[in-house]
């Protein structure tokens, strides 16, 4: 026997071979079949549980101060990543005054002073 025919038989065989399986399902009830293909709960942990909402309080204590850009009437700040000029709110709270280093915040009569990170 020559090689290509060689070739050609144990393709036949390999092929016989992967779809035995394919005949086994074949004879299996129609409910044994039906399932979610989109289901991956069997390979995939389910997800953490996400943590609570912080406070008002507990949002004040983590404002991070990033940049200020004084100029007047039009100066701004870059809080927790968002641009705010005065009179802007964040977590509930009103920006009063923007300085070289440091943002007035204020809540419910309130004063918080957040330092700019150097």
């Amino acid at each position: 026997m020559n090689t290509h025919a060689r070739y050609w038989l144990l393709a036949l065989v390999l092929a016989g071979a992967l779809c035995a399986p394919c005949r086994a399902e074949e004879d299996a009830p129609l409910h044994q079949l039906r399932r979610d293909p989109f289901d991956f709960s069997a390979i995939i942990p389910p997800a953490p549980e996400m943590a609570p909402e912080p406070t008002p309080t507990e949002q004040a204590s983590t404002f991070e101060l990033r940049a200020t850009l004084v100029a007047k009437k039009h100066s701004l700040a870059n809080l927790n990543g968002e641009i705010l000029g005065v009179g802007d709110e964040i977590a509930g709270y009103r920006l009063r005054e923007i300085g070289e280093d440091k943002v007035v915040l204020e809540k419910g009569g309130k004063q918080l002073t957040v330092l700019l990170d150097q």
